[in-house]
């Protein structure tokens, strides 16, 4: 045949087709299973030993059997009698690596192509590589889209489709909504640019966003957007911080009782000046000043309690010991407003009373009547009185009965924040009148209430007949219900004093400032 790419050989291999195992096993005739053995034009198989050279295909040595196939490459090792004699034939198509690749025939007789080897990526790889890139390509395509999809929104009561994650001056412009932009204002709120402040206002859902929220705002979709006009926008401004004091101020008309019911504290405000308009306002209070606050007060006990506090001013004297003695026998306490001066003449007595239980406080040092005096005569009063109490007893106290019951605000500013409590009285025996035990007895006990404060004296001159009216003031109020506490315990019973100042010794905080300026 003219097209015949391997030329006829003149070489006669009929014998060893006839014996080949290939094509016939045991006595069968190798032309009853392959009909073109015989036939030596077959373009498809030669017989013959040697062969011309093909393009891109080297020639091979002949297989034992003494013919050769183009198409099957010989391979000595191979055993199985299905395909040839103990041997591959050479095949050019297929690879000739050192792996499987190229191989016909694995020794079970079951062709296989691939596994490892020096030769061409099989087929299978490159699909998967087909695939993987398909696959990454769809990724891309959906990320693309989940950040370009358009998304639907409220405008100002009206829907819109936008991309998502568009900006909110983007929407705005897209929908078209008019609103005036703000203006540029000093730090007092004059007009500097007009137009000259946030291009416009944006509230999403409930929640008013700041100029920055609007800046950096991106859509999402689903959101309810209100669009107004544009807040106004302050100048720069330079910051500077200036105090201010704390003040004295008076909480009540009246009461009994007047205690410091908040210290003073200095506050702190910020000053800003405009960079363009040079105006000068309050800016930020960094810290709120904090004024002293006085209350007033009339202790009211709570729940219903009866509760009354005996007084005795102007001691100790050689009467302390004889007051003492009754409490004792009727087992109560009481409070006693000592001179600083009879403290120091009477040492053992002021010691007297603290160890029987009863409450020792100031009657100041030498019974001025502190409105009339200077503020370091009063401020002499009151500390004076305090140390001679501290030498005598060992124990601190802030609290006082000014002489005469005479005590201003400006009284209270001259002290200095070295005392916390004025304590007045509600009943006076008017003992000082020496008027008879029985009238002593009727002027502390007829009206009295609960919470009331009873006034008697123990120095500044005879008090037998505050001895003898002593335990008949206690044995007529006991059998009305009354139960007799000291000052401290009876500011305890009311709730609606701090308990900081029922102690008897509140002195002034270190971080506290005392004002020199009434409110």
């Amino acid at each position: 045949m003219t097209n015949n790419r391997y030329p006829r050989s003149d070489r006669d291999d009929r014998r060893e087709f006839q014996t080949d195992s290939r094509f016939s096993r045991g006595s069968q005739n190798v032309s009853s299973r392959n009909p073109h053995a015989s036939d030596r034009s077959n373009p498809y198989y030669s017989a013959s030993s040697t062969r011309e050279p093909i393009s891109n295909h080297r020639e091979r040595p002949r297989s034992a059997s003494g013919h050769g196939n183009g198409y099957v490459p010989s391979n000595p090792r191979h055993t199985d009698g299905r395909y040839s004699s103990g041997h591959f034939s050479e095949n050019p198509y297929l690879d000739q690596g050192t792996g499987d690749f190229g191989r016909v025939g694995s020794g079970d007789g079951v062709l296989k192509v691939g596994g490892m080897g020096s030769g061409r990526r099989p087929a299978p790889s490159r699909n998967r590589l087909i695939a993987i890139a398909v696959v990454a390509v769809v990724a891309v395509i959906g990320i693309l889209y989940l950040f370009n999809r358009p998304v639907e929104l409220t405008v100002n009561g009206s829907r819109m489709s936008i991309k998502v994650g568009t900006s909110l001056t983007d929407v705005v412009k897209a929908k078209g909504v008019v609103v005036n932009p703000g203006n540029l204002v000093s730090v007092n709120g004059n007009v500097i640019t007009s137009g000259g402040g946030e291009a416009f206002s944006a509230k999403v859902g409930d929640d008013q966003l700041s100029g920055d929220q609007i800046s950096s705002y991106k859509v999402g979709g689903g959101e309810n957007i209100e669009v107004t006009d544009g807040a106004d926008t302050m100048e720069d401004y330079d910051t500077s911080v200036v105090e201010e004091q704390p003040k004295l101020e008076m909480d009540g008309s009246y009461g009994a009782i007047g205690y410091i019911s908040q210290w003073g504290k200095v506050g702190k405000q910020e000053v800003r000046t405009g960079k363009t308009s040079g105006e000068t306002a309050n800016g930020d209070v960094i810290q709120p000043v904090q004024n002293c606050v006085i209350t007033l007060h009339n202790v009211t006990p709570d729940d219903g309690k009866k509760v009354v506090a005996l007084t005795f001013d102007d001691g100790p004297s050689s009467y302390t010991s004889k007051y003492l003695d009754i409490l004792n026998q009727y087992g109560i306490h009481a409070t006693f407003f000592n001179l600083g001066q009879s403290v120091d003449e009477y040492p053992d007595e002021s010691k007297a009373i603290v160890e029987q239980g009863s409450q020792l406080a100031s009657h100041t040092y030498s019974h001025d009547d502190l409105p009339t005096d200077s503020s370091d005569k009063v401020l002499s009063e009151v500390t004076s009185a305090f140390t001679s109490i501290k030498n005598a007893t060992g124990q601190d106290t802030t609290v006082i009965r000014p002489p005469y019951g005479d005590f201003k605000e400006t009284t209270w500013s001259h002290t200095n924040g070295t005392m916390s409590t004025s304590v007045l009285w509600n009943m006076d025996s008017e003992d000082w009148r020496r008027p008879g035990a029985d009238k002593i007895v009727s002027n502390a006990c007829d009206g009295i209430t609960s919470g009331d404060i009873i006034l008697m004296h123990d120095g500044g001159g005879n008090r037998d007949q505050d001895v003898e009216a002593l335990p008949k003031i206690i044995e007529r109020l006991q059998g009305e219900g009354y139960t007799f506490v000291t000052v401290n315990e009876l500011m305890a019973s009311d709730s609606s004093i701090p308990d900081w100042c029922c102690t008897g010794n509140n002195p002034m905080p270190d971080d506290a400032v005392w004002p020199t300026e009434i409110a």
